[in-house]
């Protein structure tokens, strides 16, 4: 009988089998089942689509965020501009805490569509783009409640509620976070989610590229918003 092609992994050792072939770190076959670890493989018979836990990509995930935020968050930028239009009073004191409010309700519908993804997917468009999935620890999408408590934290110790300055200061720390200990203070074994990364390939390359392209398509639309205003 032909033996199973076999290949390194540099991982800690994980469970033999996962559902729907993902892996959190190291290479499996299609079916689930894990490798075994320490003989090189054959890499013509490895499977086409890999998910590992490492390395991580901070940026790819900022991109991932920012496409949703744009998407999702079109629809509150809506909202607000028919509020203005009915008879608000447009002064400068009232623009204010509704520009900041805007800012506000943009992460919120986000946060609320991101959840709805992914709780259900395992992923959403910008997370597809830029080769990022949102799993429960024990494999498969981590399900609407752990989603959107996730989100909670993402708002507040990610993104600071969006309110100037404290947003920076908590995505500074955020990302350090993230590189220091490999996964956000938001994810884990006491919040019942992980993240996994698309491995490196052609696949991978093509879709940040069309990631990278809808960035700069987003913030040109928004840009020629602001003129038109």
């Amino acid at each position: 009988m032909p033996q199973r092609p076999q290949a390194v992994s540099s991982f800690p050792a994980m469970p033999k089998s996962l559902p729907g072939g993902c892996v959190l770190g190291g290479i499996v076959h299609g079916d689930g089942e894990m490798i075994e670890e320490n003989v090189v493989a054959d890499a013509t018979q490895l499977p086409a689509q890999v998910w590992e836990r490492a390395p991580v990509a901070p940026w790819s995930r900022w991109a991932a965020r920012t496409i949703d935020a744009l998407l999702l968050g079109f629809f509150g930028g809506i909202l607000i501009e028919l509020v203005l239009m009915f008879g608000f009073d447009t002064s400068l004191d009232t623009v204010l805490p509704l520009a900041l409010a805007q800012g506000v309700l943009v992460l919120v519908l986000a946060a609320i569509g991101c959840a709805l993804m992914y709780g259900l997917t395992a992923t959403t468009p910008g997370k597809f783009l830029f080769g990022i999935r949102v799993e429960g620890t024990n494999g498969g999408p981590p399900g609407l409640r752990r989603a959107l408590l996730r989100e909670v934290d993402v708002l507040v110790r990610g993104l600071g509620l969006g309110v100037p300055l404290i947003a920076m200061i908590t995505q500074l720390v955020a990302y350090r976070t993230l590189e220091r200990e490999g996964q956000s203070s938001w994810d884990g074994d006491w919040r019942g989610t992980v993240v996994l990364y698309r491995a490196a390939g052609t696949t991978r390359t093509l879709l940040a590229v069309l990631g990278i392209a809808a960035l700069v398509v987003g913030y040109a639309a928004i840009i020629m918003l602001y003129r038109l205003d």
